[in-house]
């Protein structure tokens, strides 16, 4: 006798099931670390500006959010991605 699993996908009035014998085994998505800017420890406790997700130059930095886009403005990039840099050590608590 097939054991049947629940893969919880609602189909209307019934959930589509398979048997154990035909289930895939779930991926694992891998997590890789990404460098969002170079030389991050020269700017930690601060706030830098980059180009884009993919570019890790760092094209302004400084206290508050609106002021390194000011600056990256003044470098002519119009729409930064801005992040905080902690400080080596540093506790962040989500």
């Amino acid at each position: 006798m097939k054991k049947v699993v629940d893969i919880g996908i609602d189909m209307g009035d019934s959930t589509r099931r398979i048997t154990e014998k035909n289930a895939k085994p779930r991926r694992r998505l891998a997590m890789t670390p990404q460098v969002l800017a170079n030389n991050s420890e020269k700017y930690g406790g601060m706030y830098v500006a980059t180009r884009n997700f993919g570019d890790s130059e760092v094209v302004s930095s400084g206290d508050s959010p609106v002021e390194v886009k000011d600056k990256a403005a003044k470098k002519g990039v119009v729409d930064p991605v801005i992040f905080y840099v902690p400080k080596k050590g540093m506790v962040s608590i989500y």
